[in-house]
């Protein structure tokens, strides 16, 4: 029998829910305070209490539906800035980069800016950006990748371990290390030796139900899930339903057989215990399942110096927890127990809780006015302009044409919104097209992607543009003459994949679009001479196609996928279909002629 969570959700509109979700949370809060132009929520007084103290400034952020976790780690001690993206969709590098501009300097003797973020791709990559474009702008700045789950002690992947609950304890020891005026430097080497000392496991009574798109995965009434992540993917596996008792027993042989310490030294382990609702679960349920986890910690002979238990880092409202394990010591005890105050970790009550005004809850900083990049002097196609223009809109009509096909393949190992961020893509491009305002450039391309996609997808598409942007540039600043214009999109090809596997550590064979793109790169070297554009484009089509469908037999090495259990994965990858989607798009046009 099939799960029947609740799928409805009291909001005005999917498009305005994050903004008006952190406009409500500084509304209620007179210390924070919401960025005019982004998505950016800061603690109010970070000129005096951080800047004019020359503090190290910790940023974080990610998707939204996590909440409390996100705006709720703003405060003293704790963090100083949150980016928020779309819903489990990472920020853009664009806003990261606005963050990192309002808190940052440029002086040479600036404490800096710690990015902390939890290992998910979009988010690597987009905070990467970020970081590797402020860091040509002269900011000091810097970033720790934390990822704990436990699930994956004996899996293999390019992507890591997910972070999930644990980052919390890393960023509390990281604002007390900072409000001791500790250095860059220090804080950042101090919090990746904790990270090394952290599991976390999860497991779920129901699916998560995603605004806009619904239940994630479907769960019957008698099972449970076991090691999700906090984004709505399904776990590593599903078992019968089962008591308190056995499902913490489960839970933390999960994490005895991961654990960073060996099992003689048992009786002298002193832990952190954080317990997690996932957004769902009674209190009732999580004082159980917490009594259960210190007896059966205790009885396996480790010694519990401090406790932590709530609504910390939540999937909306998923019935699950997390049980987070942190190896101290009297130094990290200390950090722990020093004073601060955020809405999920109040060791400090006396902070005032007043309303914000409409006047003071909304903020201006001009540090976060860009230069805009004129797209026609830097990279405009100096060839096959309005070819180029036709192609891009053709393809943007088949993405669009196949939303729910590629959310449906994104339903097994994703969110079930591939299909939907890409249509979005390419409904602000045919905005721009039919506007008359699109030029024939990668780079606004690029541009375009990565503020309205977001996300993991923004952030790919974003680098595949603009590395083919980079080629174009180099055409137009040494004033080539392309001569050979099959090699010539090898080359832009070719460096788009460069700069994706860069940031994503994923490559060719991995299952991702990568696999589809190599199939384009690999006829345009083998075609690289010929001028039968319309036989090289029955090629570049069925082989893309090819591609994409040799997914469904490949084992998932990068990305969201692989985290899932492999034998769920019965569909194509939906990155790699979606390139083969709008490059047979393209090719049907030199079919055509």
């Amino acid at each position: 029998m099939e799960t029947t969570t609740n799928t409805k959700h009291l909001i005005n509109g999917l498009e305005e829910s994050v903004r008006e979700n952190l406009l409500g949370s500084v509304l209620r809060n007179g210390n924070l305070q919401l960025l005019k132009d982004g998505n950016i929520v800061v603690k109010k007084d970070f000129k005096n209490s951080i800047l004019a103290k020359n503090k190290v400034a910790l940023i974080s952020g990610g998707g939204s539906g996590h909440e409390p976790f996100g705006v709720g780690a703003i405060g003293e001690g704790m963090l100083t800035a949150v980016v928020a993206g779309n819903i489990f969709a990472a920020p853009s590098a664009r806003n990261i980069l606005k963050a990192i501009r309002v808190l940052g300097s440029k002086d040479k003797d600036s404490a800096g800016v710690l990015l902390i973020l939890n290992n998910y791709t979009g988010d690597r990559l987009n905070f990467g950006l970020a970081q590797e474009r402020a860091l040509l702008e002269g900011y000091k700045v810097g970033s720790v990748i934390f990822g704990e789950d436990s699930a994956f002690h004996e899996i293999k992947s390019s992507a890591g371990r997910r972070g999930l609950a644990g980052v919390v304890l890393l960023i509390k020891i990281a604002g007390a290390l900072a409000d001791q005026f500790k250095g860059f430097d220090y804080i950042k080497a101090e919090i990746e030796k904790v990270a090394q000392n952290i599991r976390t496991i999860s497991v779920s009574l129901t699916a998560c139900n995603i605004p806009g798109v619904g239940l994630s995965f479907i769960l019957p009434n008698d099972e449970l899930e076991v090691g999700l992540g906090i984004h709505g993917e399904a776990g590593i596996e599903r078992i019968k339903m089962r008591s308190a008792m056995e499902a913490v027993e489960l839970m933390l042989n999960f994490i005895e057989r991961d654990a960073p310490w060996n099992r003689s030294e048992m009786n002298d382990v002193k832990i952190a215990l954080l317990i997690n609702n996932l957004g769902g679960l009674s209190t009732f349920e999580i004082n159980i399942i917490t009594k259960e986890a210190i007896s059966q910690l205790q009885a396996k002979g480790f010694c519990i110096e401090r406790v932590y238990c709530g609504a910390f880092i939540t999937s909306f409202n998923m019935c699950g927890v997390s049980i987070t394990v942190c190896r101290v010591d009297e130094h990290i005890l200390h950090l722990l127990d020093a004073p601060c105050a955020s809405e999920i970790w109040q060791n400090c009550i006396s902070l005032p809780k007043k309303p914000n005004s409409n006047e003071t809850a909304i903020f201006q900083s001009d540090s976060t006015l860009e230069i805009k990049s004129d797209c026609e002097i830097i990279d405009s196609l100096p060839f096959a302009r309005s070819e180029f223009l036709t192609a891009v809109e053709t393809a943007c009509v088949k993405i669009m044409e196949a939303e729910s096909y590629l959310n449906d393949l994104d339903s097994e190992a994703g969110d079930s919104d591939c299909g939907s961020t890409l249509s979005n893509g390419a409904k602000a491009i045919l905005n721009c097209i039919r506007k008359g305002a699109l030029q024939p450039s990668f780079l606004q391309l690029a541009h375009i992607v990565e503020e309205v996609m977001g996300g993991t997808s923004g952030a790919i598409y974003s680098l595949l543009f603009t590395g083919a942007s980079s080629v174009v540039s180099n055409v137009i600043a040494n004033r080539l003459e392309v001569k050979n214009k099959v090699h010539f999109w090898y080359q832009a090809v070719d460096k788009g994949m460069d700069l994706i596997s860069k940031y994503s550590l994923a490559q060719v064979g991995d299952r991702t679009m990568l696999d589809s793109l190599n199939a384009l790169r690999t006829q345009l070297v083998l075609n690289e001479n010929s001028t039968d554009y319309s036989t090289l484009a029955r090629k570049i089509a069925e082989a893309v196609d090819e591609a994409a469908n040799s997914t469904i037999n490949m084992k998932a090495r990068a990305g969201r996928a692989s985290y899932v259990n492999q034998e769920r994965l019965t569909k194509a990858d939906p990155g790699a279909k979606s390139i083969a989607i709008w490059v047979k798009a393209i090719a049907s046009l030199f079919l055509e002629q």
